[in-house]
């Protein structure tokens, strides 16, 4: 396999982690947005300020920020009155983004250095 295909590999991978970790948390609350009153609409607009302000602290601190979408969640449920699809749409994509894609995008990338390293010196070999 060539470096360009685990490049393209790691990107698909990243893509999808991604919208696993926010594809719910942005539907939810655009859903809730618009379903709300404006008690709820406030309350979601505070939480996402805190949620904002623990991700800076979290981006300082160079940790990944999974607790900002609990906050989230929380504020999404002053919203809905049934919370349990919530919860389990939530937990099953940050289990699919934890376990499978995360680790697969680290693995492409890592055969992404790796292929690049060798390709130059493959190229130094060859004299071009």
């Amino acid at each position: 396999m060539t470096a360009q295909e685990y490049k393209k590999r790691a990107i698909i991978c990243f893509i999808l982690a991604m919208i696993c970790l926010f594809g719910p948390l942005l539907f939810y609350f655009a859903k809730a947005f618009v379903l709300g009153t404006t008690f709820q609409k406030a309350t979601l607009c505070f939480t996402l300020v805190i949620s904002g302000i623990f991700t800076l602290i979290n981006i300082s601190k160079k940790a990944i920020p999974r607790s900002v979408i609990w906050i989230v969640l929380l504020g999404i449920h002053y919203v809905f009155a049934s919370i349990y699809s919530i919860v389990l749409v939530f937990a099953i994509t940050t289990i699919l983004d934890e376990v499978i894609f995360t680790p697969l995008y680290k693995y492409y990338y890592a055969q992404y250095k790796d292929e690049t390293k060798t390709e130059k010196i493959a190229k130094k070999v060859k004299g071009d």
